[in-house]
């Protein structure tokens, strides 16, 4: 392959890498165009131009936005292979303490995180950590980023004590931070909800909870999927509580929001109907209330996932509870045999 063709390959394959888009799904739909050649372009690049550093250097960026392409299509293998490139490169060129390195690290990190290889995620963040701290310092917004990761992962480890550690320590970072991304504050105060719950402290995990939701509610509406789905968290978490009136009050509003969005026939919405027949029936007063928002989920889970997911049997082994409990066994399997043969 000559110099000049190279080259054209080179500035095509840049042309479609996400960097170069302002949205998500354009930079989604133009790099599959090009997916199946971005790796042996770059690879070819590289080899061809091994002796020129600004070369190197050039294509090490473009190796990077290579793997958040592939990151994007769910090729983590070809994304880990694109970002090792771009540490070797690196490791040759740069010194060893080196901001873009530890991007690198980062950004290898992330593929192995999602592989669900969390111990060797773990090294590499902590690679990462380490050159952070040297060139940027513990109280800088990239260290902390680093740290929140980190937390991620410790807590996917199941080790929810360090991770809560781990995220109080880039929250005071985020929060000193002047011109600190809300969203990204917001976040942390979601993390550490979730980690608090997994703990059983859920009056720990409700605060944060409504702390995140504050910021939320501020920069998207009300009318959004993730505010939906943190009304529904801390419903949970005062289910957990027993508080079953204040977990009524917050399944409804997520179900509000859900329906406003996704529709009443939304697989979204079933999710909110079975915790509000849980919630109704724990009241222990609204039994026929619970197995109408039982039937609700059922058919959702059916249509959406099959009679045999789990969840879909979670729903029937929930409503023939209830039956049970209300002396009305015969009712519920008359019920199951209308809407067998109704679906047959």
């Amino acid at each position: 392959m000559n110099n000049k063709w190279l080259e054209f390959c080179y500035d095509l394959v840049y042309d479609f890498i996400p960097e170069q888009y302002g949205d998500n799904a354009s930079a989604y739909s133009s790099f599959r165009l090009i997916s199946d050649h971005a790796l042996c372009v770059a690879t070819h690049y590289k080899d061809f131009f091994k002796e020129d550093e600004n070369k190197q250097l050039e294509v090490g960026a473009f190796f990077l936005g290579i793997g958040e392409g592939f990151i994007m299509l769910g090729l983590f293998d070809d994304a880990l292979i694109a970002y090792m490139h771009s540490k070797d490169i690196c490791e040759k060129f740069l010194e060893h303490n080196h901001g873009s390195t530890a991007l690198v690290y980062n950004n290898i990190a992330n593929v192995y995180r999602e592989k669900g290889e969390y111990e060797t995620a773990l090294d590499w963040f902590f690679k990462a950590l380490e050159i952070d701290i040297i060139t940027e310092g513990e109280a800088d917004i990239s260290t902390a980023q680093t740290i929140n990761n980190i937390a991620t992962v410790l807590s996917a480890l199941g080790k929810h004590k360090e991770a809560i550690d781990r995220f109080l320590k880039a929250l005071h970072v985020f929060e000193k931070q002047s011109d600190a991304d809300e969203l990204g504050i917001s976040t942390i105060y979601t993390n550490l909800s979730a980690e608090y719950s997994l703990e059983k402290m859920y009056h720990n995990a409700i605060e944060w909870a409504l702390k995140a939701l504050k910021i939320d509610e501020k920069c998207y509406g009300i009318n959004h999927p993730n505010i939906a789905t943190t009304y529904n968290n801390i419903g949970l978490y005062h289910y957990c509580t027993k508080d079953y009136e204040s977990a009524s009050f917050w399944f409804q509003k997520a179900l509000e929001v859900r329906k406003n969005i996704f529709g009443d026939y939304n697989i979204q919405t079933a999710t909110i109907y079975y915790n509000l027949a849980n919630t109704y029936y724990q009241q222990g007063s609204n039994f026929i209330e619970a197995i109408d928002m039982l039937k609700k989920s059922y058919h959702i889970r059916k249509k959406y996932l099959g009679i045999s997911h789990p969840h879909t049997q979670l729903v029937l082994l929930a409503m023939k509870k209830y039956y049970a409990e209300m002396n009305e066994i015969l009712p519920f399997e008359k019920w199951l045999k209308v809407v067998e043969n109704n679906e047959s």
